[in-house]
């Protein structure tokens, strides 16, 4: 049987917690404290009125989200651990919680039990950069963070870290994402196009004047290569064509916090998540309302970042520090 801890199981609880890490884990620094929620800490008692498992859970939130951390899940076997975790969840759900935090400690297939990356659903990790993709959240109900926030957790539970300098969201429609890519990379093609222009018109006069054909073969390579390309743009332009046509829309919504050393992009429709020193932008494309950075590209898809002016609290400082960071970053326009 599973139920809400009460007064009188305050031994075995404490048994069962120090049997299983000891005085210094989250669970034990917090009930000592009186920091855990007792209607969402439970118990698992066999038949005989034993307590032989226990989930503890203490107040956390994200931003306007009521997010309850589990602490740790402390059992003799992952039968017991999945038992009392699938109660939690039922219990957490009809106490009208949003969502339930725990850190991934391997003991059990969280995604199995619908449990996320926390980034997925724009809540970051109290902790390091590298703690990025360890808090795992598991959402109750439809509502969502309109932009990402840092998760609060207890102070005992939560660690030192750097805040970001800024922090952009950035949503486009398929009109703005089609522009973007492709407007973007119109002047790398263009002088892409005239230097293989160039070399093939070279490679022709000297194959005429040579009579060898030694110097036509960098023609010919480099005709082939331009030809995959068109056809590559081709399909692209096509496929966002068809896009449009069927409703659909490409995974275009991203989060950037930016640090000090590196900047941090997740998608929060998908778990990808991934750090970018600022040394890996080679250019910076400003047009309109929008500014691209990223590395020069020619599959014609976003290599990089794009983001919306009209997002940006103060778009000369954010630049500026962006081409600080680079090294010297190239600036497009």
């Amino acid at each position: 049987m599973i139920r809400a801890e009460n007064s009188g199981d305050a031994a075995a609880i404490d048994r069962i917690v120090s049997s299983f890490g000891g005085n210094d884990t989250y669970t034990a620094r917090l009930r000592s404290t009186g920091r855990l929620l007792s209607i969402l800490s439970l118990v698992y008692e066999d038949g005989s009125g034993c307590v032989r498992g226990y989930i503890g859970c203490t107040s956390a939130r994200a931003g306007e989200l009521d997010t309850p951390f589990i602490t740790g899940i402390h059992a003799e076997s992952d039968d017991i651990k999945k038992a009392l975790i699938l109660q939690l969840i039922c219990t957490a759900r009809e106490k009208g919680k949003d969502a339930l935090l725990i850190y991934n400690d391997d003991s059990l297939n969280l995604k199995e039990l619908g449990f996320y990356s926390s980034v997925c659903f724009g809540m970051i990790p109290p902790g390091e950069l590298n703690d990025i993709g360890t808090l795992h959240c598991l959402c109750l109900t439809e509502k969502r963070l309109g932009e990402a926030v840092r998760a609060e957790l207890p102070c005992e539970v939560g660690k030192t870290f750097a805040e970001p300098v800024f922090e952009i969201h950035s949503r486009l429609t398929e009109e703005e994402y089609e522009f973007t890519a492709m407007d973007a990379r119109r002047r790398s093609r263009i002088v892409n196009y005239v230097i293989e222009s160039l070399i093939i018109a070279v490679s022709v006069i000297l194959f005429i004047i040579m009579k060898s054909t030694f110097y036509i073969t960098p023609a010919v390579i480099i005709a082939v290569y331009m030809i995959k390309n068109f056809i590559r743009l081709k399909k692209f332009k096509e496929n966002m064509v068809k896009n449009r046509a069927g409703g659909g829309r490409p995974a275009i919504d991203e989060h950037l916090v930016f640090y000090e050393d590196e900047v941090m992009a997740y998608m929060p429709q998908t778990s990808n998540v991934y750090f970018r020193r600022y040394t890996d932008y080679h250019f910076m494309f400003l047009k309109k309302d929008y500014l691209v950075m990223g590395r020069p590209s020619r599959d014609n898809s976003l290599d990089g970042n794009t983001i919306k002016y009209r997002d940006i609290p103060d778009k000369d400082a954010f630049i500026g520090f962006i081409r600080q960071k680079s090294g010297g970053i190239r600036i497009m326009k």
